[in-house]
């Protein structure tokens, strides 16, 4: 049985631009190399075509497209291919642009600083990301979903980063004390 497939697709220019997929960090985070299918086109349409086949094929676990942005015709086919394909697809778009219009959800993540490294306050400690989720179809945000998660290297995943981890204890003990 062969092992499930990524397609990751991004044009030539924004792998010069953004740069491609690295593989000691993909080996990193638990992925062997060999499930990537790498797809790296001259223009958008092709590559946005490239990822519409992918997600209508049913055979792959996850299609990834790196697109600086997408327009509303674009995200539509793409969300009806991946509802016919069964297939997730996550479209990785510039930060500066709003997203794919017609997405199911939209998350924008930003980079946040290092949790203090357990054994050594001068090394960096367990990197972490801010996810905020800004639309979901369907659902009204009554209130905005963010939370803040830490890449833990021994169990190749993401976890919510506790919020005491970045305190002094003695900021800890001080608020234990006035409770």
């Amino acid at each position: 049985r062969a092992p499930p497939r990524i397609l990751w697709r991004q044009t030539s220019a924004l792998g010069r631009d953004l740069g491609r997929l690295y593989a000691p960090g993909i080996e990193t985070l638990g992925l062997p190399l060999d499930v990537f299918l790498i797809v790296e086109t001259s223009r958008v349409k092709e590559a946005l075509w490239a990822m519409e086949e992918g997600l209508r094929s049913g055979t792959l676990a996850l299609v990834v497209g790196s697109v600086k942005e997408i327009e509303l015709t674009a995200s539509r086919r793409l969300g009806l291919a991946a509802a016919a394909g069964s297939t997730p697809c996550l479209a990785l778009t510039a930060p500066a642009t709003a997203g794919a219009p017609a997405a199911t959800t939209r998350w924008r993540a930003t980079r946040c600083p290092s949790a203090a490294h357990a054994f050594d306050r001068a090394a960096p400690g367990a990197p972490r990301i801010h996810l905020t989720l800004e639309r979901c179809r369907g659902r009204p945000l009554v209130e905005t979903l963010s939370e803040t998660v830490e890449w833990c290297d021994a169990a190749r995943r993401f976890r919510v980063a506790s919020g005491l981890a970045d305190r002094a204890p003695r900021e800890i003990g001080a608020r234990l004390r006035s409770a």
